[in-house]
């Protein structure tokens, strides 16, 4: 799972270059750290294990943040763009479901305000 090669890198390597984000380099220790700081946050709220969540993000750190910390609770998840001039409809997403899983799907918002550091 690419969040156990995150948290590797981030022993590993702490201080080298992992993404850049609005042109700041932002290491793998800081990378690790927003992602179990956002597992943490949502860990009480979150679906159970198993489930499949659907993320809507308007920007992409937050879709990635969210989305591997999910994963890092056993919750796999699809992620949608979401902005302000397109509305995600149940209809749209219905036809992504499983015939065969009878697990419900749980929408999950990004957090305001955090920022890679």
């Amino acid at each position: 799972m690419i969040i156990n090669r995150i948290y590797e890198w981030a022993r590993l390597v702490p201080g080298k270059t992992a993404l850049i984000c609005n042109d700041v380099p932002v290491s793998y220790a800081a990378v690790a750290r927003a992602i179990e700081m956002t597992r943490l946050h949502i860990a009480h709220d979150a679906p159970p294990a198993g489930t499949t969540a659907i993320v809507l993000a308007t920007s992409l750190h937050d879709a990635w943040l969210i989305v591997l910390a999910l994963n890092a609770l056993g919750i796999t998840t699809i992620c949608a763009q979401s902005s302000s001039r397109r509305v995600l409809r149940i209809a749209d997403v219905s036809a992504l479901s499983s015939r065969r899983s009878t697990r419900p799907f749980t929408a999950c918002r990004p957090m305001a305000g955090r920022a890679p550091g």
